[in-house]
């Protein structure tokens, strides 16, 4: 069964690229941050997701939903992606790139 649902939400993607070697570092920071239950306190906040690809040792993508792109904001503007950036600034090779989507369409 397909269920679709109303567009609306917020997607925002953090790329981070560790530094050669150090992806694993930059995983034990960001587990030791929590940095998923820190944003999750976030009002607005829907979920988020850790990943790291099959065929790179590099690159971390955090992925997250919000209700909108005001609630981002706020989070993105606080003390939390502050701290997190901060915390991730010595284990990565470039600048992190953050992409703020805005949901057209979804199935679940």
């Amino acid at each position: 069964m397909v269920v679709r649902e109303a567009p609306g939400m917020t997607r925002s993607h953090l790329y981070l690229r560790a530094k050669a070697g150090r992806r694993e570092d930059l995983l034990a920071v960001l587990g030791r941050l929590e940095i998923l239950a820190v944003i999750g306190d976030q009002a607005g906040f829907l979920g988020g997701e850790l990943h790291v690809p099959f065929d790179d040792d590099d690159h971390v993508l955090l992925s997250t939903a919000w209700a909108s792109r005001e609630h981002y904001e706020r989070w993105f503007a606080g003390p939390a992606c502050t701290d997190l950036l901060r915390e991730v600034g010595d284990l990565v090779a470039e600048e992190p790139v953050f992409r703020l989507y805005y949901v057209v369409d979804t199935v679940r």
